[in-house]
């Protein structure tokens, strides 16, 4: 069971039996401070990822890693890889006959809109498979089933920090192809980067 309160009724909920992951524990080396905490106009990354969350179909969503986290992972600084791989060991299957979801989002990509997460949550519960846009890992829709968690278990025993690549590859995820505006699926990674947006 996961160590948030009320996590497995959350995730279970009718009707979307979707929940939002956001993923904030790197190292932010290359920005020089924990990215979360980043300001973009009057609001930081992570309160913009928050209601990029707020505005799609979930029953809500927890921080995992850095400083605000809701959950933090048993293995701390082995990269979204090992922290995705733990999110989804912690969830339980769902006792009811509909498969839940995880929707994992990067903290620092503020430009993310909710229709492209909407469009990969769609598909997955269509196609039942993990999906993620083409040549970009994160953001990663998860459906919750047994082969995937025991592909996950698995992962994690041959590979203490997995990449998101190697993981992307033993749960057979489906690349859709991007068709919005190239800047929403912009990482922001350093000042540079930063300063790019004001």
């Amino acid at each position: 069971m996961c160590a948030v309160s009320g996590i497995q009724d959350l995730i279970e909920q009718p009707p979307h039996h979707c929940l939002g992951v956001i993923l904030a524990g790197g190292r932010s080396s290359r920005m020089g401070k924990d990215k979360a905490t980043v300001q973009i106009g009057q609001r930081t990354m992570l309160d913009i990822t928050r209601s990029l969350l707020d505005a799609v179909p979930l029953n809500g969503h927890i921080v995992v890693g850095g400083d605000f986290a809701d959950w933090t992972e048993q293995y701390r600084g082995n990269g979204p890889g090992r922290a995705i791989c733990e999110v989804i060991a912690n969830i339980a299957i769902p006792a009811s006959s509909a498969t839940a979801y995880v929707v994992f989002v990067p903290v620092d990509m503020p430009l993310l809109t909710p229709e492209r997460l909407q469009q990969l949550i769609q598909l997955a519960k269509i196609t039942r498979r993990a999906v993620y846009f083409n040549e970009h890992f994160l953001p990663l829709v998860v459906p919750v089933t047994p082969v995937i968690c025991d592909s996950l278990g698995k992962l994690t025993q041959h590979y203490a920090s997995p990449s998101v690549r190697r993981l992307l590859s033993i749960i057979n995820a489906f690349a859709v192809t991007f068709t919005g505006a190239k800047q929403e699926l912009s990482n922001i990674n350093s000042p540079a980067d930063l300063a790019l947006l004001t």
